[in-house]
């Protein structure tokens, strides 16, 4: 049995770092189609220039 747990702990993590990728690719996805939406809004623009790198 305790052989098996830091092999749980790492499948946890990669669970867990697989998991926030797919969600900052969601988010950029997102953001993008926002921006291209809200092309009339531009405090909209601002914000999303803000938001990125």
């Amino acid at each position: 049995m305790p052989q098996m747990m830091p092999m749980n702990w790492t499948l946890i993590m990669l669970m867990t770092s697989v998991a926030m990728l797919m969600t900052m690719m969601i988010m950029h996805n997102f953001n993008l189609k926002s921006n291209l939406s809200s092309t009339l809004n531009p405090s909209n623009k601002k914000i999303m220039k803000n938001m990125e790198w």
